[in-house]
């Protein structure tokens, strides 16, 4: 047994990191340098890591399971690459709505219709946050609104001298801070698995999921935390 081994991961992401690897690579190299610590330093057998790779970890793993917490096994036996299957399918099916609906044209006719009935900032950070819950309740996904509703409404930040960091944070306060509380979304979809409850026994604990829409809308109608673009701040 060697405590040094245990640092080993951990080293691989930070040499990964400062050589500039992608994400994948490095968190897969740390992962097949885990399995073989977990083999020579804890006598885990070498199988075991890549079944827990795959399926998941259980505790019929470790060699001794005196003296540990129920709760605490509960916790560490799940994981694994299949358990990310039903997240994956719905972010691939998130990626296919917005394909149809932009090659469809739908975006042009959305922006023409709205651009037209927006005459402040407040109502254009509204609008804004209405355009985004409507994205993540039909994708699920939050990049999905990040990318079609950021590219929709940029150039009316633009037409309006606001800089567009006030779109980016509100697409992240109505889009991603709100993908915990839709079911069928991808981060509601894992919390619900790793937490064993529903969204609706934990959403009312989920304070800054809802609270940065209030803020987003508050920000809009005060003009308070609300960057002009630089031309028009000179």
């Amino acid at each position: 047994y060697s405590p040094t081994r245990f640092w080993l991961p951990l080293i691989v992401i930070v040499v990964c990191l400062l050589a500039k690897i992608s994400t994948v690579p490095s968190m897969l190299i740390s992962s097949v340098v885990a399995i073989f610590v977990g083999w020579l330093n804890n006598g885990f057998q070498l199988k075991n890591g890549f079944i827990a790779t795959f399926s998941g970890f259980t505790p019929k793993m470790l060699l001794g399971q005196e003296g540990l917490s129920q709760k605490a096994l509960s916790l560490i036996e799940q994981g694994g690459m299949m358990s990310m299957t039903q997240v994956l399918v719905t972010i691939f099916c998130g990626y296919a709505f917005a394909g149809i609906v932009e090659k469809a044209g739908c975006l042009d006719v959305i922006l023409h219709s709205i651009s037209k009935n927006i005459n402040s900032r407040g109502q254009l950070i509204l609008v804004t946050v209405i355009g985004s819950l409507m994205m993540v309740l039909a994708a699920g996904v939050a990049s999905v609104v990040i990318i079609m509703v950021g590219v929709l409404f940029m150039q009316m930040y633009d037409k309006m001298d606001l800089d567009r960091v006030n779109l980016s944070r509100t697409l992240e306060d109505s889009g991603t801070m709100i993908i915990p509380l839709i079911p069928w979304g991808t981060s509601g979809i894992y919390y619900t698995q790793q937490l064993g409850v529903g969204v609706g026994q934990f959403f009312i604990w989920a304070v800054p999921c809802y609270l940065c829409v209030l803020f987003a809308l508050f920000y809009g109608f005060t003009g308070i935390g609300i960057k002009k673009k630089a031309s028009a701040s000179l």
